[in-house]
């Protein structure tokens, strides 16, 4: 077996030690509390899929015997699990399972193929992977490209698929944890920026659970909240929401693996789920679904963010639903920055993004550093318990914090008189779509090595449903052409993930550019406009 990569913190949060003396950063390892509600409450219904329940007494089995398994199969604290499973019962055991085992998880979306899948195999060497049936192949490919030999465990293998089968896992012997802390890492959360290239987002026990139990006393939860999960598991908020809210709560979470709004108010109902947090395409959507059906919701709290989020949808989401509907803000580097609140101005709440929650601090400040005043449109840099432990690649980290060790969010915001913030765009070259960050320098770099193409820009454009699609623009060399299917074509030979496949393209003769000679793409973004 190929020798796995340890991974430690790049970076220390400097009010580490005050955030601990205050309560705000728990001195806990993050499957402790899901320990605390099997022993408490052990026959209470904890997790809710597709027709299967598990009590706090089985999870917490599954998680331990998982556990035991893995430390068996070679994972030792400190290397990482990378897994790639659908929002079912599996990825919450196997999240738990790699903490418990003082290893790292590193979840991956299910629409990541040999592309994704390579490049973090590649930088992290883990020492396990997980696959669900049915995408076992890529994670092999992925695998194999990167000359890495660890074992493969499958959840729910289809007919001929290699790997261990995890529920042959269930049921063995517990093992006790291995010795740690709460802030050696447990989670990275792969984040695509400007750059190009992925990057991991490290994050300890202690700080994601400083980020899921911000959410109790803003939002009034308690045990009898029923927590819907329909977004993935992978992302940063589908974790704290899904995983680790319950767990602190002993509460219940019911997953969906597959998304339909249909299908969403229907779970929702016949579960009585209180609580979800999801992008705007799903508040959206499901907004509808009541509507049409003249009904209200069990629902009583929806934290939504992920992209853009109008006044006018959430002021109808509260309408239809008759629920309390939030825009939240924040970024995988640090969570959780701002939300409404109940007690809020409901109408300041439904036009911002909410204020700072917890002991979270925030500036705005100019280009030079300079802190700017109330209205002022800024760069948003921020500071709390949830903050990151650094980047997997620690040559990033002098880009993303500041001298004092704030974040540097890339996100263009303004706060007023009663410190309501409002995003007014992004200084990062990303799209997002339907609540997925997309690097739009990525895309770039896949399109530069088609034959035809000499040049190549990837910008946002607007949609009324998913928020925005990629829209490339390229110069082609002389002789040559190229449309959209054949775009779409080369994505798919490189094994790159459908949602990053470009949705629109336009070939230009010439690009816009600065002074400098650079591709302008603010002016890019007018002349597409324009031309739509």
């Amino acid at each position: 077996m190929s020798t796995a990569r340890v991974i430690r913190p790049t970076s220390v949060n400097p009010r580490a030690a005050a955030y601990r003396a205050s309560g705000a950063l728990p001195d806990r390892f993050l499957w402790q509390p899901l320990e605390s509600a099997a022993a408490e409450h052990p026959d209470r219904i904890a997790v809710v899929d597709d027709g299967i329940e598990l009590s706090f007494g089985e999870y917490w089995s599954r998680v331990r015997s998982v556990a035991a398994a893995l430390l068996e199969l070679g994972v030792s604290p400190g290397t990482c699990v990378v897994y790639q499973l659908p929002n079912r019962w599996e990825a919450l055991v196997v999240h738990f399972a790699i903490a418990y085992a003082g290893a790292i998880g590193v979840p991956m979306v299910g629409t990541h193929r040999e592309h994704e899948l390579g490049f973090v195999i590649g930088q992290l060497r883990p020492s396990l992977a997980v696959a669900t049936g049915g995408l076992v192949a890529p994670m092999a490919d992925a695998l194999a490209a990167a000359g890495h030999d660890c074992p493969l465990i499958v959840a729910r293998p289809e007919p001929g698929e290699p790997g261990l089968d995890l529920a042959g896992l269930l049921g063995g012997a517990p093992a006790a944890a291995p010795a740690g802390a709460p802030s050696d890492v447990a989670t990275i959360i792969y984040t695509s920026g400007s750059t190009g290239s992925p990057k991991g987002v490290l994050h300890s026990h202690e700080t994601l659970l400083a980020d899921a139990g911000t959410r109790i006393p803003d939002f009034a939860l308690t045990e009898d909240d029923v927590i819907f999960m329909p977004s993935s598991l992978a992302h940063i908020a589908g974790l704290s929401y899904g995983a680790h809210l319950p767990a602190l709560l002993g509460c219940r979470t019911v997953l969906m693996a597959r998304w339909s709004p249909e299908g969403a108010v229907d779970l929702v109902e016949s579960s009585g789920a209180t609580v979800m947090n999801g992008a705007p395409l799903m508040l959206r959507s499901m907004t509808e679904v009541y509507e049409s059906r003249a009904s209200g919701s069990s629902l009583r709290v929806f934290a939504c963010g992920g992209a853009d989020v109008s006044e006018r949808m959430v002021l109808d989401a509260r309408r239809v639903l008759d629920a309390f509907v939030t825009r939240a803000y924040g970024c995988s580097e640090i969570p959780t920055l701002c939300w409404g609140k109940p007690s809020d101005d409901p109408a300041r709440t439904a036009a911002t993004d909410g204020r700072p929650i917890g002991a979270v601090e925030l500036r705005v400040v100019a280009e030079d550093g300079t802190v700017l005043g109330t209205d002022e449109i800024g760069e948003c840099v921020a500071i709390g318990p949830e903050r990151g432990v650094g980047y997997v690649d620690a040559s990033l980290n002098d880009a993303l914090y500041t001298a004092d060790g704030w974040v540097r969010t890339g996100d263009l915001v303004s706060v007023d008189a009663e410190g309501y913030l409002t995003v007014h765009g992004r200084k990062k070259d990303i799209i997002v779509r339907a609540g997925e960050n997309i690097s739009a320098r990525e895309i770039e770099l896949l399109l530069l090595a088609h034959d035809a193409v000499v040049e190549a820009a990837v910008v946002p454009s607007p949609d009324p449903v998913v928020g925005e699609r990629t829209h490339a623009v390229v110069l082609l060399r002389p002789g040559t052409g190229l449309t959209l299917d054949e775009v779409k074509e080369w994505m798919a030979a490189q094994g790159v993930a459908k949602i990053k496949w470009p949705e629109l393209l336009t070939v230009l003769d010439e690009f816009p550019r600065s002074a400098f000679g650079k591709i302008d793409k603010p002016r890019l973004r007018s002349i597409l406009a324009e031309a739509s």
